[in-house]
């Protein structure tokens, strides 16, 4: 008799059980019927501005991530990582080219399958369309030249490039294929090219008609080892230069506006001719060597507004630097040497606009001299509109 009495009441509680749920799954059908009827406002938007906002998603080109990594859900590209977010925003960066034209490639991590390779290329660069490229193809340090397949895959792309940046074997910049480009360059705007070894004799002519080409940097190409279209340059950069590279690259570039020239190397120079004025002239960066200070006596530059000048161990010698002030009258508005306050002791007169000046190498004990000499050097000049900040 009492076994029947459990077995009842188990049904009674089975019979309770049943009706909770069935109680839960209405609840949840009317909780699931709310939430999907919910529009997230960012799902609202008009796709141009979900485009738009995509668009400012994309990372510096120095910044983006190589397109044959192997990635995690964390280092996914900017690209694929929008379009994992849900179907509508998928939809949304599939069909904004520009969010594909910005990559880069490390050759290193190119399929051991070029031609699978070529095709994954192919495929992203198929979404960006006909938009301007701006990729860097990067190798790793080696004297090797690229494989034939793999550099055709990304020559083929020329006439999309606008902002590129080639770190390649120098060997590459000399195959029949690369100087093919000649011509074939009409969106390139920046151009950044950096080689392992030595060019050797064969000049670079790949980039000699590049009608747009504003921006030039070379890292460890010298300037008289490829042509250019000089004379319609406004940026150059130039790293590891010796002096005479320097003065060929301010000879042939009339037109800058800005110019830096880092890590400048030590060499003897014979030129002592002015070079023509550079009128448009605003930055200069020029930086390295003991041999500065002999690039600089040979410029005029009456546009200039930024110096930064840092030339090893010359900083005593203030009278060719006083020279090159005099000759130029430059409206300077940030200047900055190393060790070369003793200079300014001489050239407050041509100071009048300085706003920011920025001076290292300075000890304590060149502190109270370099005060004194400002204090008197500027009570002897021109009043200036306004005290400069130090730094």
């Amino acid at each position: 008799m009492a076994d029947v009495q459990s077995n009842q009441s188990l049904r009674d509680r089975l019979g309770e059980l049943d009706a909770q749920i069935a109680l839960l799954q209405a609840e949840r059908k009317i909780i699931q019927r709310k939430l999907s009827s919910i529009i997230y406002p960012v799902l609202s938007l008009p796709f141009d501005v979900t485009s738009e906002i995509f668009i400012q998603c994309i990372p510096e080109l120095s910044d983006s991530d190589p397109i044959f990594k192997i990635h995690t859900h964390r280092n996914l590209p900017t690209p694929f990582l929008l379009s994992q977010i849900c179907r509508a925003w998928r939809h949304v960066a599939l069909k904004t080219p520009q969010l594909w034209a910005v990559f880069s490639i490390s050759l290193e991590d190119w399929p051991q399958d070029c031609i699978l390779g070529a095709r994954r290329l192919a495929e992203w660069v198929e979404r960006a369309g006909s938009s301007p490229l701006s990729l860097v193809i990067g190798n790793p340090p080696t004297i090797s030249p690229t494989t034939p397949v793999i550099l055709d895959s990304i020559l083929r792309l020329s006439m999309q490039w606008r902002n590129v940046g080639l770190h390649l074997p120098s060997e590459d910049f000399t195959t029949e294929k690369f100087q093919s480009l000649h011509g074939r360059l009409p969106c390139l705007e920046e151009l950044h090219l950096a080689r392992y070894n030595e060019l050797g004799m064969t000049v670079v002519t790949a980039f000699e008609q590049a009608p747009n080409l504003r921006t030039v940097v070379l890292d460890g190409v010298s300037p008289t080892a490829i042509l250019l279209p000089w004379a319609q340059l406004t940026h150059f950069r130039g790293d590891e230069f010796n002096g005479l590279e320097c003065l060929h690259a301010l000879r042939s570039a009339s037109s800058l506006v800005e110019c830096n020239f880092i890590h400048v190397k030590n060499q003897y120079m014979r030129e002592s001719a002015l070079l023509p004025p550079h009128l448009g002239l605003k930055v200069l960066y020029l930086t390295g060597e003991l041999v500065c200070l002999d690039i600089l006596c040979l410029l005029t530059l009456p546009a200039l507004s930024e110096l930064n000048f840092r030339d090893g161990d010359r900083f005593e010698l203030h009278e060719q630097f006083l020279s090159f002030l005099s000759r130029s009258h430059p409206p300077l508005e940030q200047l900055s040497l190393h060790r070369g306050y003793q200079r300014l002791m001489h050239c407050f007169p041509f100071l009048r606009q300085l706003a920011v000046l920025e001076l290292t190498g300075m000890t304590e004990d060149d502190m109270p001299g370099f005060l004194h000499a400002l204090r008197f050097g500027l009570a002897d000049s021109p009043p200036v509109p306004s005290q400069p900040e130090f730094s």
